[in-house]
């Protein structure tokens, strides 16, 4: 399980905050649920998935794959390197940070994403990386919404997201990709228990949350989970307890995580459809989501590895 992957999107979020828990800012407070409004069109125009047939896409509306999108670029900003591209100005309450520009390590960079208190704007912000494909090529990431990130005392996050994502290129594998992602969530993590594992943080990571997730090649789902938990030393490849309801088009699907009683290397778990028991189910873990191909995260991860090794080469 990828834990280290969410603790450094998770660390450079709350880092772009530069504030307190207790320093409101901006004083919006995250909803019950998040009413579509930058998303509105793209869910209006979406068919609801059909969960006997995607419930690899469906399940990716659980609550840690929902902030992992959410955090995405969160990480750019906070990945991005020194100089001139992109433009960082600070504001009274926040930063703006501009693009349309080309870095001096080939990264191109776009629009614009505008911080104020823990609320950030993007309008079609992001990037273009280059791929790790053998036969070259780019991998592209736009995003446009409102993200809304809150520090926890216990260390974790709340966070609302009413975000639209455009992802296109080269995967690492060299598969073509086109894609739109629409997400109108909101939900939590929050940390407790021991830190047996001495990474700084507590073994515990528990994640709530409710909302829509959309793919343009599958459909639209909405998804409750209830007390995932994730504790790496309990089990390293799937959640430990917890559930995910998923709904749509008129059927229910319910996502059970038993890593805590069945371990599995293969990321098992329990699901049923409709009230009718469908087995198990694998690959359902942190570090994967199914048939959600990660080729919109890929600009965020190259330049966190291009931010690791600047700071290692120090």
């Amino acid at each position: 399980m990828k834990r280290a992957l969410w603790l450094a999107f998770g660390m450079i979020s709350l880092a772009a905050c530069k504030k307190e828990p207790s320093d409101s800012g901006d004083s919006d407070e995250p909803s019950s649920e998040v009413e579509p409004v930058v998303t509105a069109e793209f869910f209006e125009d979406l068919a609801p998935m059909n969960l006997s047939e995607d419930i690899a896409f469906a399940f990716s509306a659980s609550t840690p794959w929902m902030m992992f999108i959410t955090l995405s670029p969160q990480g750019m900003l906070g990945a991005a390197p020194e100089g001139d591209c992109p433009v960082v100005t600070s504001t009274n309450t926040g930063a703006v940070t501009q693009g349309d520009c080309t870095a001096e390590d080939g990264t191109v960079w776009y629009g614009t994403a505008t911080t104020s208190g823990f609320k950030t704007t993007y309008e079609g912000f992001g990037v273009s990386t280059a791929t790790e494909c053998a036969d070259g090529g780019t991998n592209t990431a736009i995003y446009d919404g409102v993200v809304t990130m809150i520090p926890t005392q216990s260390g974790g996050i709340q966070f609302e997201a009413d975000l639209l994502v455009h992802s296109y290129g080269v995967e690492d594998d060299c598969t073509l990709f086109d894609r739109e992602l629409g997400v109108a969530y909101t939900g939590n993590s929050e940390y407790s228990g021991e830190d047996e594992d001495t990474d700084g943080q507590p073994d515990n990571q528990t994640f709530n949350g409710s909302g829509l997730f959309g793919m343009s090649d599958a459909g639209q789902v909405h998804g409750t989970t209830d007390n995932e938990l994730i504790n790496s030393i309990v089990c390293d490849f799937e959640a430990a307890s917890g559930s995910t309801t998923l709904t749509a088009g008129g059927q229910t699907a319910v996502i059970t995580y038993d890593g805590a009683t069945d371990c599995s290397e293969e990321a098992t778990v329990t699901w049923t459809l409709d009230g009718v028991d469908q087995g198990e189910l694998s690959g359902v873990s942190c570090s994967t989501s199914g048939g959600l191909a990660l080729g919109w995260a890929l600009p965020a991860l190259a330049l966190l590895r291009r931010r690791t090794a600047r700071k290692g080469s120090k």
